[in-house]
């Protein structure tokens, strides 16, 4: 692959129950970061144990990667992980398409959901790994009959833009993003990612309700903080939320 960046490893494979899975499997033995992409997944997984529907010709893969650091610090890769997902995209469609992060891991293509983000983490002690999947609906997108009005709709790059581009050829693009933005994580730390992040959000000084495990919260989406963390104003209170799905509107 022509650019792909210095340092950084890659495993492709046809078929695999999950990228997240495979890097798991393999996390032990991983010394430098390590990209590894599937043609198809038979278990994708997204948040909260959701099903990832993984055809071929879709973007399956996961980033995994040794951390260093402070294990806080792994809460933080999303935001590096969905903004340098957005510069690589950004890069394919050119200006003309509107490209929106959306907390807490989605990347929006014209109001639609192209991608989402999973982070996990594997190993104990000074020995953990970050795991990063992505995974992107290059040229066709879920039908989700149970999906919520409110949720963005799936959408596939193809559908939206008429753009063609194979997983590996977004891999390499990807890559290149992501080692830019780790790059500057690792000299600046996380406020100008934040800032890059926040000026491209969806919802942000909007009204939006922030639905978790046991409860609701519905106010007016002010920010991420350093964190990560969502900054809701409601019932005149602020407050920070670490982990939800977004409802807007």
């Amino acid at each position: 692959m022509a650019g792909w960046p210095d340092g950084i490893d890659r495993v492709l494979v046809g078929e695999l129950d999950s990228t997240n899975l495979e890097g798991r499997r393999l996390a032990d033995g991983i010394k430098r970061p390590t990209w590894i992409l599937a043609e198809s997944q038979t278990c994708g997984r997204g948040r909260r144990g959701r099903e990832w529907v993984s055809p071929k010709g879709n973007f399956h893969a996961t980033l995994v990667m040794p951390l260093k650091g402070p294990l806080r610090h792994a809460a933080l890769r999303p935001m590096v992980a969905s903004i340098s997902l957005r510069d690589a995209l950004g890069g394919i469609v050119g200006t003309g398409a509107d490209l929106k992060t959306k907390w807490p891991n989605d990347v929006l293509l014209n109001g639609g959901k192209v991608a989402g983000i999973l982070l996990e983490t594997a190993g104990i002690g000074d020995r953990v790994c970050v795991l990063i999947g992505f995974g992107v609906n290059l040229v066709s997108a879920p039908h989700l009959p149970e999906r919520s009005f409110r949720a963005p709709k799936p959408i596939s790059l193809h559908d939206a833009t008429g753009v063609k581009i194979s997983p590996i050829g977004l891999l390499e693009r990807l890559a290149r993003a992501y080692e830019l933005r780790e790059s500057q994580f690792r000299a600046s730390g996380i406020e100008p990612i934040r800032c890059d992040w926040v000026r491209h959000a969806s919802g942000i000084g909007k009204e939006a309700t922030f639905r978790m495990e046991r409860s609701d919260i519905r106010g007016i989406f002010e920010s991420v903080d350093s964190d990560g963390c969502a900054v809701v104003l409601a019932s005149g209170a602020r407050h920070k939320i670490a982990a939800a799905d977004l409802l807007l509107g």
